[in-house]
């Protein structure tokens, strides 16, 4: 159908795409995932030498990462706190959002692990011969760092979620006024996804199952704390009468931040509304459905969608991608509109328009919606 056209069009542009500077493993990690998902797209509507194109370029970066020759973004093993950590971070403490203290390793590793798991279910082969055969230890390296699923004793247990609390913190070493924090469940959501993707590839029992109990765990607490009234009050609705928070606060309907002792409707980089909720979305994969269902979407996009009417600021092409793709599970074909009208080179380093149009082409329709009406639909999913 048009759709497929639309896809395979979109992928080609998205692969002539400069990726821009690969100088922190945030944002290193955001591009690999990214180019991992045209792949595993690709490879869905059966475009095989794109999906062999996405891979090439995905795994020429992945692999000199790996082998350590990029000094600007290489990993070293810290003996004091047992992490691997980016080495120019250790006289920067803030460089790379402080990943050398600590900070968010869930988010920046959960996208190369992505991208690892892509390049293995897609050609195994090469995965496995990937950097003289190393490319496999390493991830499992990356594993351990955050989960360490089995009996090691370089790394600590569950560097990041909390098993009393049910969710994550991101903060690292650095002192915080309000006890530890989280402003991404998504991305931890991304990282607990992609190591049980990696767990099953491996068939490596202890990291798959250990996997799969943090991402339950993350994404019931990404719906009871984060999103507003919250699963817990929408199920228990005469104990939670008063809701979780205050009406004054709930009416945000998205938490931007989760302090040990506090909610924030903000973010650390802003407080504009595409932010606070995006921040809680990104990245869109296969398992984003289960993480933001469909009635909450539709109680908060009215907040969101006035970001695409804002004229101060106006809203940055990089989010009414992602804001388009909330809009798409309630009104797919107003979010397909709003993505073709987007420039593939202004997406966010993490996203792209391929991955956005294939999003949207895979949502359920509207129960009054005609089909025939709209474009075709395709019955792929991640």
């Amino acid at each position: 159908g048009s759709a497929v056209s639309s896809i395979h069009d979109a992928i080609k542009v998205d692969l002539n795409q400069p990726l821009g500077p690969l100088s922190d493993t945030y944002h290193l990690g955001k591009k690999l995932a990214k180019l991992a998902r045209i792949a595993l797209i690709a490879h869905q509507v059966n475009n095989a030498k794109d999906m062999k194109r996405a891979l090439s370029k995905m795994g020429a970066i992945l692999s000199r990462f790996v082998s350590g020759k990029s000094s600007n973004n290489r990993l070293v093993y810290d003996l004091t706190w047992g992490g691997l950590v980016i080495e120019r971070g250790l006289q920067e403490p803030i460089f790379d959002y402080g990943n050398a203290y600590y900070n968010d390793h869930h988010f920046h590793y959960g996208y190369f692990l992505y991208s690892i798991a892509v390049w293995l279910k897609l050609d195994p082969k090469s995965a496995r011969n990937a950097v003289g055969g190393n490319l496999l230890r390493y991830a499992k390296l990356l594993v351990s760092d955050i989960l360490s699923p089995g009996a090691e004793d370089w790394f600590p247990k569950l560097r990041h979620i909390d098993l009393y609390e049910g969710h994550s913190w991101a903060s690292g070493l650095f002192k915080m006024f309000d006890g530890r924090e989280q402003e991404s469940c998504s991305e931890a959501v991304n990282a607990y996804y992609s190591i049980a993707l990696l767990g099953r590839l491996m068939k490596d029992n202890d990291m798959e199952n250990t996997a799969k109990v943090c991402l339950a765990l993350e994404i019931q607490a990404s719906r009871t704390y984060w999103q507003v009234p919250g699963l817990a009050v929408e199920t228990y609705p005469k104990l939670f009468a008063g809701g979780l928070y205050s009406p004054v606060f709930s009416k945000n309907m998205v938490v931007g931040v989760m302090g040990g002792n506090m909610v924030s409707h903000t973010t650390w980089f802003g407080t504009n509304v595409e932010f606070v909720h995006g921040i809680q979305m990104i990245p869109f994969t296969g398992i984003s459905n289960h993480l933001f269902p469909k009635p909450f979407v539709t109680r908060e996009y009215g907040q969101l969608a006035m970001s695409l009417s804002r004229r101060d600021p106006a809203i940055m092409p990089s989010w009414e991608g992602y804001v388009r793709m909330a809009q798409a599970i309630i009104d797919p074909v107003g979010a397909w509109n709003g993505i073709s009208g987007l420039n593939a080179s202004e997406f966010d380093d993490g996203n792209s328009i391929t991955n956005a149009l294939y999003w949207t082409a895979t949502q359920p329709l509207p129960e009054n919606q005609d089909p025939n009406e709209a474009f075709v639909q395709f019955n792929i999913r991640h």
